[in-house]
């Protein structure tokens, strides 16, 4: 989802845009594609609503890696919910924004666990599932997609959401 040389996940869920000022080329270093939202306020906010939305998308986003094929690649700052003040291309800065903060305020802590139990839920219900459908099993064994009321998934059920979930 993130890397070394990008946004934070902290980040990706709360700037439009990035913020390479401080790096002394006028913002036109890093790239501009971020594919990132900041839910109505370009930064850090005290709106609960848009907290709450940043944190769930944090989730989504995460559980999305961790319940895929693949080996997931998660960096620190990601876990502590560490921000760049939207810089993505911080590599220059030996200050604030690239040192990581391991001070946890409480929802810090909150994700920092959720993600722990994400972890140890991959473990658990992927290592088995992926051994299952990799290697020599990749052709004896089938996944049947189903919707939320055990029917077999049809063309239309993968336009709504409703249709969608994790089990």
């Amino acid at each position: 989802i993130t890397y070394h040389d990008g946004f934070t996940l902290q980040d990706l869920v709360s700037y439009k845009h990035k913020h390479n000022e401080a790096n002394g080329e006028e913002n036109r270093d890093g790239h501009g594609d971020n594919r990132s939202e900041n839910y109505g306020v370009e930064g850090e906010t005290e709106n609960i609503m848009i907290i709450a939305t940043r944190e769930k998308q944090k989730r989504n986003l995460i559980a999305s890696l961790l319940f895929a094929f693949g080996i997931p690649h998660i960096l620190t700052a990601d876990v502590l919910s560490h921000s760049q003040g939207g810089n993505n291309n911080a590599y220059c800065q030996d200050n604030k924004t690239s040192w990581i903060n391991w001070s946890e305020t409480e929802r810090k802590a909150h994700f920092k666990t959720w993600m722990a139990q994400m972890v140890a839920n991959r473990h658990q219900y992927m290592v088995p599932f992926i051994r299952a459908f990799s290697g020599e099993n990749r052709n004896n064994n089938r996944i049947f997609w189903r919707r939320t009321d055990g029917r077999l998934m049809e063309h239309d059920d993968w336009n709504r959401l409703s249709s969608v979930a994790l089990h």
